[in-house]
């Protein structure tokens, strides 16, 4: 099973929501929704850890200049990328970043800033873990 070789007991947890970050259940989700591929969902990992940087600081940089487009394009690409992993957390955050650069008024926008950076920080986090479990496991069978 799948969620026996994820994340331990020390499962990170949401400061805006209680709920896991990505644990067994949101793992079986994933593997339900791409018909079990547990390489596919490997794969999507590994983008998401590769390319998140890259996308945090494009949007940090477009918020700083006000560069809407940037940032609503930015914040989009980002707030698919963590739906992949039912991230709920990040995705709210990255959507109010996208109002922002909709709306083109950065008027209390910093929160939704920190929000996802902290939220996609810890996503990370719980990414690395989920990955470590599956070497683990590659490795003993």
């Amino acid at each position: 099973m799948v969620g026996s070789a994820l994340v331990g007991n020390e499962k990170p947890t949401s400061a805006i929501d209680d709920a896991p970050v990505f644990d067994s259940v949101t793992a079986l989700a994933a593997l339900e929704r791409d018909n079990g591929d547990q390489e596919l969902l490997t794969d999507i990992a590994g983008m998401f850890l590769s390319d998140y940087p890259r996308l945090m600081f494009s949007i940090k940089e477009a918020y700083r200049t006000r560069d809407y487009g940037a940032l609503g394009l930015a914040a989009h690409t980002l707030k698919g990328m963590v739906s992949n992993f039912y991230a709920r957390p990040a995705s709210d955050a990255a959507q109010r970043l996208e109002i922002v650069a909709e709306k083109r008024d950065l008027k209390g926008s910093n929160e939704a800033l920190v929000a996802l950076e902290m939220e996609v920080e810890r996503l990370s986090g719980a990414i690395k873990l989920f990955l470590e479990g599956q070497t683990q496991r590659a490795t003993i069978q």
